[in-house]
């Protein structure tokens, strides 16, 4: 049997976890380099004690402003969006002549990075945005709407309001 029986936050200038791990001729302590030092099972935290410690982490993190340096505090730190293309040709190719944001029209200069690389645009002109590629399609089929979704980061204001959410929420404070 090889089993982790707890996992305890731990703090000495900076936050890591420990391990501790249960095997047929003992017990150990693994640290967060992936050192496992023997230790007896009196050594082991109890139920209360781990509890405790997790308890200690969110308040450090709502006093840290949503700070999580061990990322224990799942939240989503990007965004799908769901985007439209229109694709028509032109004299110099196909292009890119409308862009759509979940439905709202939206100005070739407020394309963020990920759908302008999604897209392999590249500016041909001022008003006309050249396709350099759009694999898997059809040169025939291409010109039309096309529908793609992008993930964009979320900004870092939103994921520590998220995370001060779950800290409250692990704490059971509104």
């Amino acid at each position: 049997m090889d089993d982790i029986i707890c996992t305890i936050p731990v703090f000495d200038g900076n936050w890591s976890v420990q391990h501790y791990w249960a095997y047929e001729d003992g017990y150990s302590v693994c640290d967060v380099d992936g050192n496992h030092d023997d230790c007896e099972e009196s050594d082991i935290p109890s139920p209360k004690a781990v509890c405790e410690a997790w308890k200690e982490y969110s308040w450090w993190v709502l006093k840290n402003n949503g700070e999580d340096p061990l990322r224990e505090f799942l939240v989503a730190r990007t965004v799908e969006s769901k985007w439209r293309v229109r694709l028509s040709n032109s004299i110099v190719g196909v292009v890119a002549c409308e862009f759509r944001r979940n439905g709202r029209q939206v100005m070739r200069d407020a394309l963020p990075e990920e759908a302008v690389d999604y897209l392999c645009l590249h500016p041909n002109r001022r008003n006309v945005i050249g396709v350099k590629k759009v694999s898997d399609v059809d040169p025939i089929t291409r010109v039309g709407w096309h529908d793609f979704k992008i993930k964009t980061a979320r900004s870092d204001a939103a994921i520590r309001r998220d995370i001060i959410n779950a800290a409250k929420r692990h704490l059971n404070i509104s």
